[in-house]
């Protein structure tokens, strides 16, 4: 399954310190639920229920990730995984436990920051 997403907010910015302890951002929030939006529009019912039975099994899904962002500026790629981990499993509802979480790619496209996922079976 090959889903194209916004570009996620780094790691750094998914929780802020509240006086009652350390929250879920905002911005993470927003982004997830973009997220899910898009996944779901994107995604393959069929591919999805294959992919269900698949981890069912005790078997892992290989979640390849290509980034793209906006600027030369050092980033770490790896940290929008979590984010990106946790909105596939809030729109497909299979356990992030399942993901085998690969960095492919980093590479920078001004006119179009984005990420680009490719799920598969890890066979």
């Amino acid at each position: 399954m090959r889903l194209q997403l916004t570009l996620p907010p780094s790691k750094n910015a998914l929780h802020v310190r509240t006086r009652f302890g350390i929250a879920t951002s905002h911005k993470a929030k927003q982004w997830t639920r973009l997220a899910v939006t898009e996944i779901l529009l994107q995604a393959d019912t069929k591919e999805l229920l294959r992919f269900t039975e698949w981890v069912r099994n005790n078997k892992l899904l290989v979640v390849s990730v290509k980034v793209f962002f906006p600027d030369a500026r050092k980033r770490d790629a790896h940290n929008c995984l979590e984010v990106l981990a946790d909105a596939i499993q809030e729109a497909t509802g299979i356990d992030d436990s399942f993901y085998l979480m690969r960095v492919m790619l980093k590479e920078i496209d001004k006119d179009s920051p984005r990420v680009e996922v490719v799920i598969t079976k890890d066979e």
